[in-house]
């Protein structure tokens, strides 16, 4: 921008906040992905028992085991038990803050593990994950890990 005397100036707008978030953005999709749990079998989730109510909240990552901030990208799912539909619902910290939902149907026999991507805020370091899952029968399980990234910094 030039101002009113003629003197180049350098706009401090939007278009810096842009670039530095551009620039975090690609960080975090270029660095190491990790896996909870690895080199474990996946956390079963149970639905309640009766259709499209949420069944237990269960631990997936306990407390005090990423100890950096971080930012879960995709939910594997494996075993399903039946043919359902299913809503699951993420929460994290102590006070199980509400942090993301996702969904899948299962129509037929499972082969293989499914990846669902998912996205929230940035999880604060040493918190534990919660999932719970509600399916169109009330009956089913589901088995899963989470894909994270550590906060790009």
């Amino acid at each position: 921008m030039i101002d009113l005397i003629g003197t180049l100036r350098r706009l401090l707008t939007g278009i810096d906040t842009a670039a530095t978030l551009a620039a975090l953005v690609l960080a975090d999709l270029h660095t190491k992905q990790f896996v909870y749990p690895v080199l474990a079998t996946p956390v079963t989730l149970p639905a309640e028992g009766t259709a499209w109510t949420y069944g237990t909240l269960t631990q997936v990552v306990p407390i005090n085991t990423i100890a950096s901030n971080f930012a879960i990208h995709e939910i594997m799912i494996s075993a399903m038990s039946a043919n359902a539909s299913f809503v699951g619902r993420v929460t994290y910290g102590a006070d199980d803050t509400e942090w993301s939902f996702f969904t899948l149907t299962r129509g037929g026999a499972q082969t293989a593990s499914t990846v669902i991507p998912i996205q929230g805020i940035v999880i604060p370091a040493n918190s534990a994950v919660k999932i719970q899952i509600a399916d169109s029968v009330g009956t089913s399980t589901l088995a899963v890990k989470i894909h994270y990234h550590i906060e790009a910094t």
